[in-house]
């Protein structure tokens, strides 16, 4: 696997080389007294690295000054104009310098290899002591790895390599597989909380829980009192066990609380039932007591128990029956009142329900609409940039997903996503921006993988600097290639965006007035009509 490297990489400061020989001083800078980088010639004959000559100059037009001394401050060193004559880039020494023998820049790594500096570039793209993050560190994983050993952590070690859930075939971390089946895949199939014995998936619980035949209930008398609460075998079995606490509760609360005004007037015969339930209770009950007593006064009477027990039985099932027959006559009155308007207020109440939905989704469409780009170009506001962040901090929201643009009206599907607290290695310091590529409606039609250069910026509100970062995409990356099975792909973008303390001075303009913040996504037009394949 190949490493590539930005064409002015070896030339940035934090790229020199290790030297195999001592460096002769004439290729010393004398400004950073470091190796000449893009070495300028003066008028003079001396050479100063490229960067630190503009510092110069710059430095001498905050003084008030167009010109600058020569840094050899030698007797035949003139004064350096910024013309463009005064000092020219000197490339025959530069190609002098780049001739100079180096060490691999992951010498500390273990690499051997030493060169030519102007090939070393050519080794870098194949060494196998680079070190580099895992692929899959926006998924999680922290590792840092030399090239050489990638492949082996990718096979073997990873553990936030993305595996299809079999529930719900979406891409998670292996590592997050548990997790995502306990709390968050909803087809994921787990045991009836209520111990029926059937397994359930996580979107059909809700409408299980309600008709499951082991759903807790309440006693059939309980609107007189009763506070018992089971499955269905359990009621059953305290329906027959509680018939005289029943009867008592049932009698006193059609008592105390019939009202001309509020129920229909009982039947004739209703009040005749009552007395005689009654009638029977009393009767039950001096019988039991009857028969303690007579067997503590006559042991000899105990052979008499098996025959005293089933009369018993027989005549509590009688005032049983008696307590039900009561109970669904009640009910069928009460039912024959309220159940015309119940009925019609339920009818109304949905048809208002389906209403609500209705226009509610036919706002959000009309939101979305207005919200939409289809240029290409995405403007995105973001209110009170410090709450987001808390939110990020605290872990409660730690990503935000902007609404979707479009390349044109038939082109890409595309969104940004933004971590105020960072991701990856911009965790804590840095926000970090990722572009996305979605699932599109003409996705079949266009051309893929996905090859327009994304360009990412967070606006500047007053003096216009934005920042800005811009990049190809890697057409081997899943990120850029068609979403299948899947809403968008893996996000690909800048974990090291832009620094907190560079976006939150005091006379920076990145946040305005009003705490809010401006991101644009600009994704280069592409040649062939409406991102259409011309084939």
């Amino acid at each position: 696997m190949a490493t590539a490297f930005p064409q002015d990489s070896l030339l940035s400061i934090s790229e020199r080389p290790e030297f195999v020989k001592p460096l002769p001083e004439k290729y010393k800078c004398p400004v950073c007294g470091q190796v000449l980088l893009k070495p300028q010639q003066t008028e003079c004959g001396h050479h100063v690295c490229e960067s630190c000559l503009t510092l110069l100059f710059e430095n001498a037009t905050i003084a008030g000054s167009d010109n600058v001394r020569c840094p050899v401050s030698s007797d035949e060193c003139e004064d350096l104009r910024n013309d463009g004559q005064s000092v020219v880039p000197d490339h025959r020494f530069r190609k002098e310098i780049m001739q100079l023998d180096v060490f691999c820049l992951n010498k500390e790594n273990g690499c051997e290899y030493s060169g030519k500096w102007n090939t070393l570039q050519t080794h870098l793209t194949d060494c196998k002591f680079h070190m580099q993050d895992c692929q899959y560190a926006k998924e999680g994983c922290r590792e840092k790895l030399l090239l050489k050993d990638f492949k082996k952590h990718m096979e073997s070690e990873c553990k936030y390599i993305p595996e299809e859930c079999s529930y719900c075939k979406l891409m998670i971390p292996q590592i997050k597989m548990e997790d995502h089946h306990n709390k968050q895949c909803e087809n994921y199939e787990s045991d009836c909380p209520y111990g029926c014995g059937e397994k359930v998936e996580r979107k059909k619980l809700p409408n299980h829980k309600r008709v499951c035949e082991k759903k807790p209930a309440k006693c059939p008398f309980a609107k007189y009192g009763c506070q018992y609460e089971g499955n269905r075998d359990q009621l059953q079995e305290h329906e027959i066990a509680e018939v005289t606490y029943h009867l008592r509760i049932c009698v006193s609360g059609l008592a105390s609380n019939a009202r001309v005004s509020e129920r229909p007037v009982m039947p004739s015969n209703m009040q005749e039932i009552m007395l005689q339930v009654n009638r029977q209770q009393a009767e039950q009950e001096k019988k039991l007591a009857s028969l303690i007593n007579t067997l503590l006064r006559h042991g000899h009477l105990i052979q008499n128990l098996d025959i005293l027990q089933k009369r018993t039985y027989n005549e509590v099932l009688t005032v049983t029956n008696a307590e039900k027959t009561l109970s669904q006559r009640i009910a069928h009155m009460e039912n024959d009142r309220e159940g015309l308007t119940d009925d019609r207020v339920r009818g109304i109440e949905e048809k208002m329900g389906l209403m609500e939905v209705n226009v509610a989704d036919l706002e959000q469409r009309i939101i979305m609409l207005e919200d939409s780009f289809y240029d290409g170009i995405l403007i995105w506001k973001i209110n009170d940039y410090y709450k987001a962040k808390e939110d990020a901090v605290s872990g409660s929201v730690t990503n935000l997903t902007s609404q979707p643009f479009y390349s044109s009206r038939r082109g890409y599907k595309m969104c940004c996503r933004v971590y105020f607290n960072g991701d990856g290695q911009g965790h804590t310091t840095h926000i970090s921006l990722f572009f996305v590529v979605m699932k599109g409606k003409y996705d079949a039609i266009l051309r893929w993988p996905f090859q327009q250069r994304v360009t990412l910026q967070l606006l500047d509100q007053t003096s216009r600097s934005h920042l800005e970062d811009s990049f190809k995409p890697d057409l081997s990356s899943s990120s850029f290639q068609r979403p299948v099975n899947r809403d968008m792909n893996v996000a690909s973008g800048c974990p090291l965006f832009a620094a907190h303390s560079t976006i939150e001075k005091s006379n920076a303009g990145f946040i305005g007035k009003d705490k809010t913040v401006f991101i644009r996504v600009i994704v280069q037009p592409t040649k062939d009509k409406d991102d259409s394949n011309s084939n």
